[in-house]
Order: C-alpha cells, then structure tokens, then sequence
C-alpha cells in the first residue's frame, strides 16, 4: 500500500479503494480513474508503473 501511496501521490485512503478493487477484479483504466481521488495525473503515473488488463469492449 505505501508504494502505491508514493508512486501515484496519493492518499492511504484512495491506496485502500484501489487494494479493495484489485481484490475484487483485475484493474484497468476505467475501474481506476472511477475510483475518488484518482485523476488523470495519478492515472498517468499508474500507467507508467503498472499494467492493466486491457480493457474489453462490451
């Protein structure tokens, strides 16, 4: 959870929801940025530190 906090820059808070999510389902862009407290900035950064699971088209 602190990577996450620093990598990003946010809050224990939001490292929580994001840890819950990815508990839940595989992460990708859409169910990141839905997450409060994550926009475009810390989405640019996940995208350089981490991947995701392409995301389906319904």
């Amino acid at each position: 959870m602190d990577e996450i906090e620093i990598v990003l820059g946010i809050k224990r808070d939001v490292a929580k929801e994001i840890i819950k999510l990815r508990v839940k389902k595989p992460l990708d862009e859409a169910s990141l940025i839905s997450i409060k407290g994550i926009g475009p900035k810390a989405l640019e950064k996940a995208k350089k530190s981490f991947s995701f699971e392409p995301i389906k088209n319904k």
